[in-house]
């Protein structure tokens, strides 16, 4: 298949207008049952600027002081675009991988990605989004999951509580892997085959 999934998560200060990116994680991956990582991933904390730690949400502020991102994004070195620049290099780096299909069609994965894709459109180089040739499609994983928990199919995944933007990504790659192995079980595939007659 001449796709690739780009899994993306984001960290940000918050969900309201105002809010700040803090930082952002990617890794390419085949778009196959196996979702192959093509590369290294990418992951840059990005420095809050003016924003007020005190005015925000204090269980964002407790979560990010948990977790060390405050730490890594007081750096003022650390710019929105440097980070930029930094993800245009692995986006080069990435396309030039075996796995990377010449012309490949990128569609961003993850859970609740429209969230992740709106600020990604916002963070990265307008000519380094082209050069991706993002799909308008998304693989999220978020209604797959409810899905087959509705559904009655019992699965347990790995989750992570430490919310950095990579561990989400690595998180977000394992459990895909795990629902490819749950759809691909003769049992579960035989229920959505073949289903009850209602």
């Amino acid at each position: 298949m001449s796709e690739i999934l780009l899994w993306v998560d984001v960290e940000t200060s918050g969900v309201k207008p105002g809010s700040v990116l803090l930082e952002v994680a990617a890794q390419p991956t085949t778009f196959d049952a196996e979702f192959r990582e093509i590369g290294k991933p990418f992951q840059a904390a990005i420095f809050y600027g003016d924003l007020r730690v005190a005015e925000v949400d204090p269980y964002v502020l407790a979560m990010h002081a948990r977790n060390g991102l405050w730490e890594d994004a007081r750096d003022p070195a650390k710019t929105m675009l440097s980070a930029a620049d930094r993800f245009a290099g692995a986006v080069s780096t990435w396309q030039a991988h075996p796995d990377w299909y010449a012309g490949a069609s990128v569609s961003l994965a993850g859970r609740s990605v429209h969230f992740d894709r709106d600020w990604l459109k916002r963070f990265a180089l307008e000519e380094t989004l082209e050069a991706l040739n993002l799909s308008h499609r998304l693989f999220d994983l978020t209604p797959v999951k409810a899905f087959l928990t509705l559904s009655g199919v019992e699965f347990s995944v790995e989750e992570t509580e430490e919310h950095r933007a990579l561990g989400d990504v690595l998180a977000d790659i394992k459990l895909a892997r795990r629902l490819s192995e749950l759809v691909a079980n003769p049992l579960v595939a035989a229920s959505f085959v073949n289903p009850d007659p209602v």
